[in-house]
């Protein structure tokens, strides 16, 4: 007698535990979905809030030197894209509208300089686009003379000039980037705004490899 309500007590208790076994393994299971869920979300944000910070700082950076008037608000869309193109338009660069390295160190450097690109007046250290030759005695060849014609806190790492121009790597305690030079009436100007474009300006080979035109 006793044995048999043994067996009926065991076949009674052992589903029990079972299901009170299932049931601790789904409140642990749901508790490390909800951690991972909540984690995830808050990764999202955070990266979601720098995008949103480094694209003030480029809409307020392309505001600077003239080239965006929508609101700085962080968002991206076809009006910061445009600003963009019409910067790399007015210093030379390809016009694709994407802020890559080189278009970053550019912009730096005219908003240090508080130079206004889109829209300004062409001044007299431009030459114009129609000369195809220096005037007036070669520019020096030499860093101090390459550095006068730099935007202020860039500093000259290595120069190649040939021909009336010159280029090579600059630095600041931000970034590194190459520069490009014309000779006019004995000292270094900026060239052309087309001049990595218009091929009638003859730059040489040897000028082009290492000046910024090197990534058009």
């Amino acid at each position: 007698m006793t044995s048999t309500r043994t067996a009926r007590l065991s076949k009674l208790v052992l589903p029990a535990l079972l299901f009170l076994g299932l049931g601790a393994a789904g409140c642990s299971s749901s508790s490390s979905s909800s951690t991972s869920t909540t984690s995830a979300s808050t990764t999202s944000t955070t990266s979601s809030a720098a995008a949103a910070l480094k694209l003030k700082a480029i809409q307020t950076s392309l505001a600077a030197v003239g080239c965006y008037t929508g609101k700085i608000d962080g968002i991206g869309g076809k009006g910061t894209a445009t600003a963009i193109a019409a910067f790399q338009r007015a210093t030379g660069l390809n016009a694709d509208g994407i802020y890559g390295p080189n278009t970053a160190g550019q912009l730096l450097a005219a908003v240090k300089a508080h130079r206004k690109v889109c829209g300004a007046t062409p001044t007299s250290t431009t030459v114009p686009a129609t000369t195809t030759t220096s005037a007036g005695a070669m520019a020096a060849c030499t860093k101090p003379a390459i550095q006068a014609a730099l935007p202020a806190g860039e500093t000259v790492v290595d120069v190649q000039c040939a021909k009336g121009w010159a280029a090579g790597a600059m630095t600041n305690s931000q970034y590194d980037s190459a520069f490009l030079l014309r000779s006019s009436n004995g000292v270094w100007t900026q060239p052309p705004t087309d001049a990595c474009t218009n091929t009638s300006y003859n730059i040489p080979n040897v000028i082009l490899n290492v000046s910024p035109c090197r990534v058009q």
